[in-house]
């Protein structure tokens, strides 16, 4: 028996380490995994990853990023699953649904609300029979994208043991430390919000921030940050750009908010012809320094004057025309 016991092999244990940024998560994605993760192509900007080691050998990688503009959404924030990748030595062993769960766990304690979209037929079917996961309204439903054959996707939102998922918290946002401890706040959801060491509250500067003095960021008392970049200058205020517009070739345009402290501009372009035909898009805020429109690609503003502008440059960021606006009078 005692010779049973010392042949009998030990349980390996798994350490997770969380990576320093998302240029640290891509190199450690790039050089190790991504040969065998079934996507191609570029990451997410926003590419929060962990690493699963045992001992010093490198087990698996798990990666989540925001859910597009949601963060600043009048709810709950959201995060998705971006890669997930076991090696091929470790696989088999049910890895891939515990690290998910492990950082969907979390995720909900931060007052976060996870979700996850994969084609891969075994990690669906498993979130598919767990209690744990939930479908969302896209789950099996077909996929058409160009170049490629049309797919069902499995779309789940994670529950873990919560009723809610953190759905029920909409309406607030978790900027300040009276949620939940800072001991449980996950890391890399706080880049959008300011830093623990009490740096300037993000959605403050954009005038969302809901909870004033108690707020656990500072409060500088201006709305807005500017910086000077050839004879231009970046407005962080969508206020500043709502209103009528018209360009070089007499297409009017109009922008507002669809409501207060929204984090989206609304985009109306009335064709120049009279015909009713009208395409809307979306100015969202990129960074900490300009707006950013949404508009088949994405565009910065620059904005000339920096209290009433009344000149806009929509600049590509690949290629295509530069679009200039000019304030209609009044």
């Amino acid at each position: 028996e005692e010779v049973r016991e010392l042949l009998r092999p030990r349980a390996p244990i798994l350490s997770l380490s969380h990576l320093a940024s998302s240029e640290h998560s891509r190199q450690v994605f790039g050089s190790l995994f991504e040969e065998y993760h079934y996507m191609k192509g570029r990451t997410p900007m926003s590419f929060h990853g962990v690493l699963v080691r045992c001992g010093g050998e490198p087990v698996a990688f798990h990666a989540i990023s925001c859910m597009d503009d949601s963060w600043v959404e009048e709810g709950v924030v959201l995060w998705r699953e971006s890669r997930l990748v076991v090696l091929p030595a470790w696989q088999g062993f049910g890895i891939g649904p515990m690290v998910s769960e492990s950082i969907g766990d979390r995720i909900l304690a931060s007052n976060l609300s996870f979700f996850s979209k994969t084609h891969h037929p075994r990690m669906g079917q498993h979130r598919e029979l767990s209690d744990r996961w939930r479908p969302t309204k896209k789950n099996l439903k077909v996929e058409v994208k160009r170049g490629s054959m049309p797919r069902r996707p499995y779309c789940h939102q994670y529950y873990g043991d919560t009723r809610h998922g953190n759905l029920h918290l909409v309406g607030q946002t978790p900027t300040t430390a009276d949620i939940l401890a800072r001991k449980h706040w996950v890391p890399y959801s706080l880049q959008y919000y300011g830093k623990i060491d009490g740096d300037e509250c993000w959605l403050y500067a954009r005038g969302a921030c809901k909870f004033g003095d108690k707020c656990f960021f500072k409060h500088t008392g201006r709305l807005e940050r500017r910086r000077a970049f050839n004879g231009f200058k970046y407005s962080a205020s969508l206020e500043d750009i709502v209103g009528s517009w018209v360009d070089r070739k007499g297409s009017m345009y109009s922008v507002w908010l669809e409501r207060p402290h929204a984090p989206t501009c609304a985009v109306e372009r009335l064709n120049s012809s009279g015909r009713k035909r009208r395409f809307t898009g979306l100015i969202g805020l990129a960074g900490d320094e300009h707006p950013e429109v949404v508009w088949g690609r994405s565009y910065r503003c620059m904005v000339q004057d920096s209290k009433i502008p009344d000149c806009v440059r929509w600049i590509p960021l690949g290629r295509g025309p530069v679009i200039e606006w000019r304030r209609t009078k009044k």
